[in-house]
């Protein structure tokens, strides 16, 4: 085997995909920082428990599985940053840059938990992280942008 395997099964890249909302950065931020709204974009987050101005509880169904996902960083409106509480850590990084009023690129990255063997789990799962990712902004954005959901 070779190193560049070796390391893609240990530290996979994340999975990271981005849309163009047609939104004032500070509203598709204040969106996000929400994280009840996880429930609204997130194909198996059934709904939300909000435990205190930074910690979570996620529902995930159909595995009937509930985790706690807490704020790890934020520089509004900027950036923002979450990770599960627990062995098994996932990271979600989001970065908003707006160079235009009332236009926000979102950008989403996923640090998978466990690596490759966690990529791997989940693509039997029938999980696969980039498509997550993407079909996850695609319904955030058509929430926050509904006129504009096929750009």
């Amino acid at each position: 085997m070779n190193a560049r395997f070796l390391r893609s099964m240990i530290a996979p890249p994340p999975a990271t995909h981005q849309v163009v909302i047609h939104r004032p950065v500070d509203e598709v931020y204040a969106f996000c920082r929400d994280l009840t709204n996880v429930a609204r974009y997130v194909g198996d987050v059934d709904r939300v428990e909000q435990l205190s101005d930074k910690a979570y509880r996620w529902h995930i169904t159909p595995y009937g599985l509930s985790m706690t996902v807490v704020v790890t960083g934020e520089q509004p409106p900027q950036l923002l940053r979450y990770a599960t509480r627990g062995p098994v850590r996932g990271v979600w990084e989001f970065h908003f840059i707006s160079d235009r009023p009332g236009l926000t690129l979102v950008r989403e990255q996923l640090q998978i938990p466990l690596g490759g063997p966690g990529r791997l789990a989940l693509a039997l799962a029938g999980k696969f992280p980039d498509a997550e990712v993407r079909d996850n902004l695609g319904r955030m954005k058509t929430l926050l942008d509904p006129a504009k959901e096929t750009e």
